[in-house]
């Protein structure tokens, strides 16, 4: 599925929070909005490859299984859609953020 270029910049900006990122294109020029415009699940895919913890399957599990479809179906991602996405991504990068640095709840 296919977001616009805002959410997808919006996603772009995401992604270089969790990785600690102040450029676009790194990771072999993935981490970027362009690229988030065709594939949005791919935010969560290469935030929770930096900061998966085996202890939290179950948080990353769930999130991959609500929004699976987001790579894999045809279409335009509805609004309602991704706003429940980009809201729960954020909240979890936080949530592990925190997890495996305590201070960064200071950097929010």
């Amino acid at each position: 599925m296919k977001v616009d270029h805002g959410k997808a910049l919006a996603l772009e900006l995401l992604v270089r929070k969790a990785f600690n990122l102040k450029d676009r294109g790194q990771l072999g020029g993935l981490i970027d909005a362009a690229h988030f415009e065709r594939a949005p699940l791919d935010a969560a895919l290469f935030s929770f490859a930096r900061l998966y913890d085996p202890s939290e399957e179950e948080k990353f599990s769930s999130f991959i299984n609500k929004y699976y479809d987001l790579s894999f179906k045809e279409g335009v991602v509805s609004n309602e859609v991704f706003d429940s996405y980009f809201k729960e991504l954020d909240i979890l990068i936080k949530y592990l953020k925190e997890f495996f640095n305590p201070s960064y709840k200071n950097q929010l």
